[in-house]
Order: structure tokens, then C-alpha cells, then sequence
């Protein structure tokens, strides 16, 4: 079975160590203050952290299997909030966060819904800039076709798409995945999990992105443990430069050094090009 990037995050994040970066922003001794707060979203409650203040409100959305800490443990969350309010949350089933109930579907439909109470009751700016790794780039797309009003710039890191993915792919990923995540106790990437084929269906159907500035980061390096091919990685690096219709200005990087976590490897380069979309929003 050809390996689609859903399940780089999910492998990564569950049967292995995440590899500390040499990169990392040193983690000192800061006055900002961050505030941590439980979001009800219908029933269940989920885990925020809000730090710093600023013109900007950075949202930060984790790929299948992470939570927030992947943006805390690396730096990006602290570095943001210098100069910005920045958002991270857990979605329901993870870290600290309530699973929510069994009648409500996991799907980034849902998702797309749960994150816009989180910005509702946490956002200090009127439009957000909104960061989604993996799965997260999927959530964000979602919720910028059903909130465009409240999005004034969007930041993916190597986003799952839906160009280098198909239904029977995601099926088989779910029959192998899901008896050994439920076996320990994963329920809350479960769930996500179980709407793989659903979330493809909704992202075949998502529109082109509206007419504000992007930035698309993708790792085009061959994964050592995937059957991967320089040919799949082409095709992934096309799927995210069609991210770009619709937009009224789009910045693309690839890199060959860092896989599918790019922000767990190298922070400070995620940094660095976040921090270029914020000077753009700015001038």
C-alpha cells in the first residue's frame, strides 16, 4: 500500500520517540504569562493555552496523533507570543481535553466547528492567522470555507491533501490502525481515524482558498521507513502548490532536510517563515 501522509503523522507520533531538534528555541525564563482554560464545545470541554498579545492571534492546529505540546516542546508557541496572542488547544480525546460524546462525529467537519468555539471565546483580534500541520491543514481549510470572515492569513505545514490520497488507501489504513491504537488507548486519534474516508469525501469538495495571503511549507524528503518515491514526493509538492487558487498572495517553500514534522525538526524554520507571513500582514 502506498503510504499517504495521514499515516507519517500517526507512525511518527505513536510508535516512535519524536526527535528533539538541535534547532529548538532555548526554552527560558519568560514574564508573559501563559493562560491555560477548559472551552466548553457542546458537552465536553477542551484544554487551551493562550499566551502573549499583539495585532496578530495565531491559532495553532496539530496533525492525527499530536497535541499542543508539539508547539510548546519546540519553541514556536513561546516565540510567537512575543509579539502576537497565540492560541494551542487539544482536540477532544487528547491530552487533558474531554472525549466528546459518542454521537458526534470526528470529522474535520466537526472539527472545523469545535476549533471556531475555541477562537470565538479565546480571540482578542477580529481575524485570525491560522496554522495547521498534517490533518490540521485539512481542519483549517474547513473551517476557512465556512468562517472566511474571521481568517486574514493561513500557514500550513506539509498539509494532508486530498491530490496524493484515495478512499481505499484511507480504508486500509483504518482496519490496520484502529484495533492496536483502541488496544492502547488512543481513542481520541480513534476517532479522527475513524472518519478518514469521510474526511476525504469532504475535502474532494472543499473550494479554493479566498483571496488572502498563504504560506505552504513541504518536506519533499524521502521517508527511510516508507515506501516512498521520488514521484510521490513531486506529486505531494503539485497537491500544495494548487493550494495557491484563489489566493491573493502565495509563498511556497519546500525543503529535502526535514520529513513530514518540519516544526519538530526544525522550529526555527517554521518560525522563520511564519514570522515572514506576519511582516507581510503587516506592511
Amino acid at each position: 500500500m502506498r503510504k499517504v501522509i495521514i499515516l507519517l503523522a500517526v507512525m511518527f507520533t505513536v510508535f516512535t520517540a519524536c526527535e528533539k531538534s538541535t534547532t529548538s528555541i532555548p526554552l527560558m525564563p519568560s514574564p508573559i504569562e501563559t493562560i491555560t482554560t477548559r472551552i466548553d464545545v457542546g458537552g465536553y470541554a477542551l484544554h487551551t493555552q493562550t499566551r502573549g498579545q499583539g495585532k496578530h492571534t495565531i491559532v495553532f492546529e496539530a496533525g492525527a496523533g499530536d497535541d499542543s505540546s508539539v508547539w510548546t516542546d519546540s519553541g514556536i508557541f513561546e516565540e510567537m507570543a512575543k509579539d502576537n496572542q497565540v492560541i494551542i488547544y487539544n482536540r477532544a480525546g487528547y491530552t487533558l481535553s474531554d472525549a466528546a460524546t459518542n454521537d458526534v462525529p470526528r470529522d474535520i467537519n466537526q472539527l472545523a466547528k469545535e476549533l471556531n468555539e475555541v477562537i470565538t471565546q479565546l480571540a482578542k483580534s477580529d481575524k485570525v492567522i491560522l496554522v495547521g500541520h498534517s490533518l490540521g491543514g485539512p481542519i483549517i481549510r474547513a473551517y476557512t470555507r465556512d468562517y472566511p470572515e474571521k481568517i486574514t492569513g493561513l500557514f500550513f505545514v506539509d498539509p494532508s491533501h486530498e491530490d496524493v490520497e484515495n478512499a481505499a488507501d484511507l480504508q486500509e489504513m483504518e482496519d490496520e490502525l484502529i484495533p492496536y491504537l483502541t488496544s492502547i488507548g488512543q481513542l481520541g486519534l480513534v476517532k479522527e481515524l475513524e472518519q478518514l474516508t469521510e474526511n476525504y469525501e469532504i475535502m474532494i469538495n472543499l473550494p479554493e482558498l479566498p483571496a488572502i495571503p498563504v504560506s505552504v511549507m513541504t518536506s519533499t524528503k524521502l521517508g527511510d521507513d516508507y515506501d516512498e518515491t521520488a514521484e510521490y514526493k513531486a506529486a505531494w509538492l503539485a497537491a500544495h502548490a494548487t493550494l495557491e487558487e484563489g489566493t491573493s498572495d502565495f509563498f511556497h517553500f519546500a525543503t529535502d532536510e526535514f520529513g513530514h514534522a518540519i516544526h519538530v525538526e526544525d522550529p526555527v524554520l517554521v518560525i522563520e517563515h511564519l514570522k515572514k507571513l506576519v511582516d507581510f500582514l503587516n506592511n
